[in-house]
């Protein structure tokens, strides 16, 4: 990496800014001449000197002064002292996440670990990297520091196997915490309780497509997260109550409503219950022996029609996914009792009405993008914490109810996109926070005037609007925080002057756009710009 740009982001990391601060020159650039300008180990090592104290960056230049000859070894040296950096909590969340959690939604895989608030205020950063869909990501490079750290520790903490007969003969079996079976066998194997009698230190086991028979009490005293895809449809083990359990995962199993293991499995810890895929469930199982539930994933049980209305009795719900449940077309009314539900997913479902009556006081998601036969209720505009509302292709929605658009409202993201909506409320302009409007494909026939008052807006999606007519107004020259201004396939017809006022515009997007035949001076800080042939030679900029 080039140096100016080495030093800009080791200062974006370290300092949060783009440029070095008085008194910092000199340190910052033996830093980023230490990390021989490798973009990963500059932004480890920035991140993990951001707010500390002066005296804790000079410990951390006498760590890898000596070393400035550029080599891989000494990238690796670098990245141990780092690692080294953390406590044994965070380095024990570091390694489950490199070992079986590096692609799970963060908000699932927190409930693993106790202090689950050193994940949420990204403690572990930037060694683990949350993304924007919330989901756990380590570098690559980090996930082999186990060859540089600890290796053979590692190796008896956590044990994967691809042959039974290998997992037969390994010895040092009492310290493993995490065990993981990938098992290429014809049939599901199964396990007894002796299989892990002597492994009393537990906290994940992986058991995908096996069985497990006998009695498993006090088998596995501390596991807490159980993945289990493809669990069979019978359920033959007795007294399995693993007191300390969190995470259930059964994704794509054959578990039924009336399936052994919810009668002989006591979980009242439980936080998450994974059933995704699970397509034998035409009923869901009673919620009655989990009442500490936060987290129900019942995404893609395509032949799910029937909500138990004890899912009313889950008082710590926080998120209810019914994604792709097709042939769900009722919602329970007892969800009304979801006091504390913050997210509802009901995207691709047959739901039609979405009783909102009881949960308003705290959702903040309602997303019902593909819900063909639904119907908005006019109280959408009373929940009074919804940051997010996604209608997309709900195509018998016609209208926004004018509560939506109250004074105060908390609204970042609306997307219309695909209804029968044709024009926005008078009073659209008091969503003062939105920042993302998608209105792609629908009837829109003109922008209300109010909504150049949101200064909040980032992004507007307008492609496909066949009915937006004649020229965007000079009002949108006060949308400061504009990047994306997507119009492609609209009858437009002009562009204002006031455009070029857009500093943050980086999208524009007018491309088969017939009506407009000529451009006004853009923004000079335009990166993507897709517009017709016959109007390229017609902009001198970009």
């Amino acid at each position: 990496m080039d140096e100016h740009f080495a030093v800009e982001l080791f200062c974006k990391h370290a300092l949060g800014t783009h440029g070095s601060k008085p008194g910092y020159p000199k340190i910052v650039e033996r830093f980023v001449k230490a990390t021989g300008h490798v973009p990963l180990v500059i932004e480890v090592i920035g991140s993990l000197l951001r707010g500390k104290e002066e005296q804790e960056w000079m410990h951390m230049e006498g760590l890898i002064k000596p070393r400035e000859e550029n080599s891989r070894e000494k990238c690796w040296e670098i990245l141990e002292n780092c690692y080294g950096a953390l406590h044994e909590k965070q380095k024990e969340m570091f390694w489950d996440i490199a070992w079986f959690a590096n692609g799970v939604d963060s908000r699932i895989a927190s409930y693993m670990w106790p202090d689950r608030d050193l994940l949420r205020y990204h403690v572990l950063m930037p060694l683990v990297k949350i993304g924007e869909d919330n989901v756990l990501r380590i570098h690559k490079l980090l996930k082999h520091l186990d060859k540089y750290i600890n290796q053979e520790w590692r190796s008896r903490q956590y044990m994967h196997f691809t042959d039974l007969e290998e997992f037969n003969k390994k010895e040092g079996k009492e310290e493993v915490e995490a065990l993981c079976f990938d098992l290429k066998t014809l049939r599901p194997h199964i396990f007894e309780e002796t299989d892990f009698k002597s492994m009393p230190k537990i906290r994940f086991l992986k058991l995908d497509h096996a069985s497990m028979t006998g009695n498993f009490a006090n088998v596995f005293p501390k596991l807490r997260w159980l993945r289990w895809h493809g669990c069979p449809r019978d359920f033959e083990a007795t007294e399995f109550s693993p007191t300390e359990l969190v995470i259930l995962d059964l994704s794509w199993s054959k578990v039924t409503d009336d399936w052994g293991g919810w009668r002989l499995m006591k979980m009242e810890q439980l936080k998450v219950l994974n059933l995704t895929g699970c397509t034998d469930l035409l009923i869901s199982p009673k919620f009655s022996s989990f009442p500490n539930l936060e987290r129900l994933i019942l995404e893609r049980c395509s032949r799910l029609v029937y909500l138990d209305p004890s899912v009313g009795d889950l008082k710590k719900l926080l998120c209810l996914n019914l994604k792709s449940c097709t042939e769900l077309n009722r919602l329970p009314a007892e969800l009304g009792r979801l006091e504390a539900l913050k997210e509802l997913l009901i995207d691709g479902t047959s739901v039609e009405e979405i009783p909102l009556k009881g949960y308003s006081k705290e959702l903040e998601t309602l997303s019902a993008s593909n819900c063909l036969s639904l119907s908005l209720p006019d109280g959408v505009g009373e929940l009074a914490k919804l940051r997010r509302l996604s209608l997309r292709n709900c195509r018998w929605i016609r209208k926004l109810p004018e509560s939506i658009s109250q004074r105060g409202s908390p609204l970042e993201e609306l997307d219309i996109s695909g209804t029968g909506i044709s024009e926005l409320p008078d009073s659209f302009g008091n969503l003062k926070r939105l920042r993302v409007l998608k209105m792609d494909y629908c009837f829109i026939r003109e922008f209300p005037s109010s909504i150049w008052r949101l200064q909040s807006l980032e992004e507007i999606h307008a492609a496909s609007c066949r009915n937006l007519k004649g020229g965007i107004p000079g009002g949108i020259g006060n949308l400061e925080n504009l990047r994306i201004l997507r119009l492609r396939n609209s009858a437009i017809s002009s562009l204002p002057p006031e455009i070029k006022h857009l500093s943050k515009l980086e999208t524009l997007d007018v491309l088969h756009c017939d009506k407009l035949s000529e451009l006004p001076e853009l923004p000079s800080g335009l990166a993507i710009f897709h517009r017709s042939p016959k109007l390229k030679e017609k902009v001198s900029n970009p």
